[in-house]
């Protein structure tokens, strides 16, 4: 029996590499709106005698932010001086923004103990009774290796094959109600987005579902933990069998304290691969992946092998973008396999 399946470069797919200049990693710098907005937040806040300076986190959560966010922004630093002065404050220090949102993201694991079992929490999308355990599914990623038949999405590289998760297992930990991590995300993004990102986390078993996994050679797995590329949601087949998904090398930047906030981020659509020589390879074709890459990923049975989720890969798409704009590696440090690395988790049926 088919378990799933990933369609080859050249079989089933379309060219791999289209890339509409819309819709690359920097689509949203190119957005006039988002400029203009931007530069009115900056006039609104006063800035006079030079650029509005803020951390590098805020600079880049405003160029990847929803414009409806934008607009609320400029609105509410129209209210009073004081309010200016409260904003200009919180966007000249990085803390809560990078401690709240970019370093759990770019944590692999829930807790650093030595810990046996880990403790559930209670999902806001179920009734009160119902709980959610955080332990890691031995079976979900079973489903997703039977799902992606024991290869790298990617490279078609089989062997050894690492089951990556797209949400981080660290994110289990924070709760729904009074966690920074959610209300500074909605500062950024629209209401809907959020509530859809929440629901395909907290599910029975928050983020150890098949959902949530994906196959990945260990090379792949360790770039995409280290921001060095995103993968950007297409589409979701009517009969949700089949899902497309574009890969978008990213170029990591330095942290800087300060930025100017008209400052128009830069990051590439053309690439062949990251820094120092990061590339992957079709292990079919071998050819080179370069960005705007394409594959669909495919399965028999979407109850049982569900796809990736499409709205927690477009949550790692603006997160993944943020993280590297802000320099998240430089200040975290390139990852370890936390996923493969199993000491202190227990596994679960």
């Amino acid at each position: 029996m088919d378990l799933g399946r990933i369609a080859p470069q050249g079989a089933e797919n379309p060219p791999t590499n289209i890339i509409d200049p819309s819709n690359g990693p920097d689509a949203e710098f190119m957005d006039p709106l988002r400029q203009t907005l931007i530069d009115c937040y900056c006039n609104v806040l006063g800035y006079g005698n030079g650029p509005l300076q803020v951390s590098s986190e805020h600079w880049a959560l405003f160029w990847l932010s929803d414009t409806e966010n934008l607009e609320s922004l400029v609105a509410e630093a129209r209210v009073s001086t004081i309010t200016r002065v409260t904003m200009k404050g919180w966007l000249g220090n990085g803390d809560q923004v990078r401690n709240a949102i970019i370093k759990p993201w770019n944590q692999t694991r829930r807790c650093s103990s030595t810990c046996t079992t880990i403790s559930p929490i209670q999902s806001p999308a179920n009734s009160p009774s119902s709980r959610a355990s955080s332990s890691r599914s031995r079976q979900e990623r079973n489903l997703c290796s039977e799902r992606d038949k024991d290869r790298c999405v990617f490279t078609h590289a089989g062997q050894i094959v690492h089951i990556a998760h797209i949400c981080p297992f660290s994110i289990s930990s924070l709760l729904d109600n009074g966690s920074n991590f959610w209300a500074l995300l909605g500062i950024f993004w629209r209401e809907e987005r959020i509530d859809r990102w929440k629901r395909a986390i907290f599910t029975r078993k928050c983020t150890e579902v098949c959902q949530n996994l994906v196959s990945l050679s260990p090379s792949a797995h360790a770039y995409w933990d280290a921001n060095l590329f995103a993968l950007k949601p297409l589409k979701v087949s009517s009969d949700k069998k089949s899902l497309t998904v574009q890969l978008f090398w990213l170029h990591p930047h330095s942290r800087m304290k300060l930025m100017p906030l008209e400052m128009r981020p830069f990051l590439p659509s053309q690439l062949e691969g990251s820094v120092n020589n990061v590339k992957l390879f079709n292990c079919v074709t071998h050819e080179i992946i370069q960005s705007g890459h394409r594959i669909t990923i495919c399965t028999d049975d979407p109850d049982k092998r569900p796809l990736p989720s499409y709205d927690l890969l477009e949550m790692q798409w603006y997160l993944h973008r943020v993280s590297a704009l802000a320099g998240a590696s430089e200040v975290f440090g390139f990852h370890e396999n936390a996923d493969e690395d199993d000491d202190g988790v227990v596994y679960s049926d």
